[in-house]
């Protein structure tokens, strides 16, 4: 399938799917600062897990700054409670420690004044922040075209197959970014994460409400659209 085949396939599934997910809204902006955090813990999770976690940092540690001075063990065993990776604590620390070293302050609000390119670049170099969340965090927070390619826009795109299971994520991200106007875009990102959700097995149930019948309809709709686009 060539590029211009992904292109329009990406083009016509979310114009289908905008006419399923028309309450789906991005959520109240937050501090940057706030917004990486939040994405750190909420990648690939749970939205329980992560909400437990946030309540259990706010009992365990006094702030943030106490949080960036202990060990990778502590704020681990925090997450694991929780019910989250623990492996998030060593991108939680190394965000927090070259954060602090940078700016000597735990704020990002600076990023609001900066143009894309150097926002990009200072977020880039963090060394474990994931793609996904560097993505999300320029899309979300900072207005700029950068489309995250989470778990659940990873599985969307393999449904719609135009991506497979060893998808450079880099490239994906490229091409929906391209593929997507940009002031379209963050709304763009919210759908197809709902969208994912549509797609779990256990959401597919006959007993569902006639609300829940038109978004279970969404994925073979999408799916019937990519068939058409990939023939013409």
């Amino acid at each position: 399938m060539t590029k211009k085949d992904k292109t329009q396939i990406i083009r016509k599934t979310l114009a289908s799917l905008e006419k399923v997910y028309k309450n789906v809204e991005p959520p109240e902006p937050k501090p940057v600062f706030e917004r990486m955090l939040q994405s750190i813990l909420s990648l690939n999770e749970e939205p329980a897990a992560t909400r437990k976690a946030f309540e259990l940092f706010e009992m365990e540690f006094v702030d943030w700054n106490e949080i960036r001075v202990s060990s990778v063990a502590e704020i681990g065993s925090v997450l694991k409670t929780a019910g989250l990776d623990p492996e998030k604590a060593r991108v939680l620390k190394s965000v927090l420690g070259r954060l602090f070293v940078k700016k000597n302050q735990l704020s990002m609000d600076f990023l609001l004044n900066y143009k894309e390119k150097k926002a990009h670049d200072f977020l880039k170099a963090f060394p474990k922040l994931p793609l996904a969340i560097l993505n999300e965090l320029m899309l979300v927070s900072l207005g700029h075209p950068y489309f995250p390619v989470t778990d659940k826009v990873l599985k969307v795109c393999q449904y719609l197959d135009i991506a497979d299971e060893n998808q450079d994520l880099e490239e994906l991200s490229l091409l929906l970014s391209e593929s997507i106007p940009d002031k379209q875009m963050l709304r763009a990102y919210y759908i197809f994460c709902a969208y994912a959700d549509d797609l779990k097995p256990e959401q597919k149930s006959k007993k569902a409400t006639k609300k829940s019948s038109a978004k279970k309809a969404a994925p073979a709709a999408a799916k019937k659209t990519a068939k058409k686009a990939a023939k013409k």
